[in-house]
């Protein structure tokens, strides 16, 4: 090797020397994906029909009203405890007589078609904007946004509240305008269907609810064990989804706000029935699930209640038909 080859390899190796040391790429962690249905709880059935029908389990529409799959099926419609045993767990009130004996008889009720239907009860801020009132003074909008939207110290969207069974009508007819969709309110059989979500017993959560799975007045529990609850949960009505879903998904079906169905109100018979939809005229409204202020018993899911239309403190939630 002659001697300037020799200084070229040193001059080489020199500039190698002063070239800086890349540290080695750490591993990137693979992101987990994003589940695109992480805000729902869904079933197996629920899970099965869909994909038998060729449609989403679940799906939000577009002003953002989150909905689960309710598949068809059949159920007993009514208490499973006689009226006496009903009133025997109310704890801590005395119970009118006549309270409850509207839940019976227990009758099988078939509901044919499947539907859709709201995960949470619709808030007032929803409510306003789809469906506000027309023809109102501003004196009268206001007073009526705030007699709608519940609790106005509310820091979250809290379900509406004081809705006239009018308004929650018109609501879904405004919503189905703009996704050319059927919308509408539950009849009081598909309610207490998606309520129940395949259990027999008095709440969707077993034979009790505790003060984490329910939002009511916890003060008089219902219970065969004669034990009160430590507390009452004050405070009124909570954000869709503050407490844990049934079987199908669906939050606040118990206590909360109490909820507007399609039926005038009317006795039970023991005749087996197919998407029953009550009769043709009446006086007062089928209202379920109970509210805030209301305890557990008035929350099962086969307590009944009815108002007038124009009643206050009633919200709701809503159906959607499949096309």
């Amino acid at each position: 090797m002659t001697t300037r080859n020799l200084c070229s390899l040193f001059a080489l190796a020199a500039l190698l020397l002063q070239q800086p040391v890349l540290a080695a790429e750490p591993d990137k962690k693979e992101e987990p994906p994003v589940d695109p249905m992480a805000w729902v709880k869904v079933s197996k059935a629920q899970e099965a029909a869909a994909k038998k029908l060729g449609v989403p389990v679940a799906l939000t529409n577009s002003n953002g009203v989150r909905f689960v799959l309710i598949p068809a099926g059949k159920f007993e419609m009514g208490s499973q405890d006689s009226v006496e045993a009903v009133h025997a767990k109310c704890i801590g009130v005395t119970v009118n007589p006549n309270w409850a004996t509207d839940e019976h008889p227990v009758h099988k009720v078939k509901i044919s078609r499947p539907f859709y239907m709201s995960i949470y009860e619709v808030d007032g801020k929803l409510l306003e904007t789809v469906a506000p009132r027309p023809n109102e003074t501003k004196e009268q909008k206001e007073a009526n946004k705030r007699r709608r939207r519940g609790d106005p110290r509310a820091k979250t969207l809290v379900p509406a509240q004081n809705v006239w069974w009018e308004e929650a009508v018109t609501f879904c007819e405004k919503l189905g305008e703009k996704d050319s969709r059927t919308y509408r309110l539950p009849t009081e059989a598909e309610w207490e269907y998606a309520c129940r979500a395949g259990t027999t017993t008095p709440f969707s959560f077993g034979e009790t609810v505790l003060t984490n799975q329910v939002n009511c007045n916890h003060f008089f529990p219902y219970s065969d064990q004669g034990v009160a609850a430590p507390t009452w949960q004050r405070g009124g009505a909570k954000a869709g989804g503050s407490y844990p879903p049934n079987a199908w998904g669906l939050h606040e079906m118990h206590g909360n706000v109490s909820e507007w169905c399609s039926d005038w109100s009317a006795p039970y018979t023991k005749k087996s029935q197919t998407d029953p939809k009550g009769p043709e005229t009446g006086t007062e409204r089928v209202v379920r699930g109970g509210a805030s202020i209301n305890s557990p018993a008035v929350c099962r899911s086969a307590k009944r209640s009815a108002y007038p239309p124009h009643a206050d403190m009633v919200g709701f939630r809503v159906v959607m038909d499949l096309k």
